[in-house]
């Protein structure tokens, strides 16, 4: 009983908190910043959204699929598709270089994303 006590009945400690701002610091943006940016770009709130992580620019130490789940917690009702090809849906995440994207609107969000519209 002393044990659970313990564990329990303070809270858990602040350093060891999952935040999704912690999972995508990556990108040098916080949640608020790309859920603000999402909203500006006025994607429809069911969109189906293609992520791309580039090898270049910094995107390749970059962990794909942790931000795949963290942008899909932070953008929910959209879904996120991981692709390794240019956007395959009509709205993309671009993380690292934009050269293999063509035929699209962008909007540059930070030194590593970028936000791609099929036009």
């Amino acid at each position: 009983m002393r044990l659970y006590a313990g564990l329990f009945a303070r809270p858990a400690s602040t350093g060891a908190a999952a935040s999704i701002d912690e999972q995508v610091a990556s990108l040098k943006l916080s949640a608020a910043e790309i859920r603000a940016a999402v909203q500006r770009a006025a994607w429809p709130a069911d969109a189906d959204v293609s992520l791309t992580v580039g090898q270049r620019d910094g995107g390749g130490a970059l962990n794909a699929t942790q931000l795949h789940y963290a942008l899909s917690y932070l953008l929910y009702p959209k879904r996120i598709w991981l692709t390794s090809a240019p956007p395959a849906t009509r709205h993309g995440i671009v993380i690292g270089s934009p050269d293999h994207v063509s035929h699209t609107e962008i909007v540059r969000v930070s030194d590593l994303m970028m936000l791609v519209k099929l036009k």
